[in-house]
């Protein structure tokens, strides 16, 4: 679990909890950080409990090997680029940081099953304005064929 406070100076700090792995805690300026610090603390004390003799199960967060290969549309992957760039990060660190928000906060999320916002969000500006037009350009020639059917038909209009 990630979650983020904001400090005295107004900058942030993220704190991760590892589940099922009591007291594996760990702090960090991104949540990337703080998820490495908090495996750090899990494996520092699954070494301890072993070396002490004692049974140590290891929690289901360490069955994962951090890297996930994934597939993206190359237009996104442009998009996501540019702005790793722009933060003067890298495409990595700006990934995991909004993997890690959205998994701290589902509310931000949006819903499945409505793809619309996501793909209005990454249409640029100018090309939502020309759909804006050349719908009411449409809607203008609609009107004009209608009216010249109508008079085509009644003459006498």
């Amino acid at each position: 679990m990630l979650t983020c406070a904001s400090t005295d100076d107004g900058g942030a700090r993220w704190t991760a909890r590892l589940d099922g792995a009591p007291g594996c805690v760990g702090e960090g300026d991104d949540p990337a950080e703080a998820i490495a610090a908090a495996e750090a603390v899990a494996l520092r004390l699954l070494e301890e409990a072993r070396a002490a003799g004692r049974a140590a199960v290891e929690p289901a967060a360490f069955t994962s090997s951090g890297r996930l290969l994934l597939r993206m549309p190359k237009t996104l992957h442009a998009e996501l680029s540019a702005r790793a760039d722009a933060e003067g990060t890298s495409l990595n660190r700006l990934i995991v940081r909004a993997l890690a928000a959205s998994v701290a906060d589902r509310e931000t999320v949006p819903p499945v099953g409505d793809p619309l916002p996501a793909v209005q969000s990454r249409l640029p500006r100018a090309v939502r304005l020309s759909l804006a037009v050349n719908a009411a350009v449409a809607a203008l020639a609609a009107a004009a064929a209608v009216l010249i059917l109508a008079g085509v038909w009644h003459p006498g209009l």
